[in-house]
């Protein structure tokens, strides 16, 4: 199956400590996967805050993303991170291709 626009896969991990971010960083970009972090806010629960730790993917073969998840999951886990969380998603819109709403510039 083909994308419309792109697949974007992302794959969470539990954070680490710094040299070990610098080795997710390091396993991420040698398989051409891009590298993220951010602090997450549980609005459920007061002062929650758990920092996060994601890379991603794109390409437009819908197996092509596929083996490269099931792939980095290994990679990762191989070299003993917890991996929290994968998905995948299917671009239908993006303002940087094409403005279909007509309200970015």
């Amino acid at each position: 199956m083909k994308a419309r626009y792109y697949f974007e896969a992302h794959i969470t991990v539990e954070p680490e400590i710094h040299t070990r971010t610098l080795q997710f960083r390091k396993i991420c970009e040698f398989s051409g996967w891009h590298v993220s972090s951010f602090l997450m806010f549980n609005e459920k629960v007061a002062n929650d805050k758990k920092p996060k730790m994601f890379c991603s993917w794109r390409g437009t073969e819908y197996a092509v993303a596929v083996q490269a998840v099931i792939d980095m999951v290994g990679l990762l886990r191989n070299r003993n991170f917890n991996v929290l969380r994968y998905k995948i998603e299917d671009t239908l819109i993006d303002s940087k291709i094409e403005d279909h709403l007509k309200i970015v510039n």
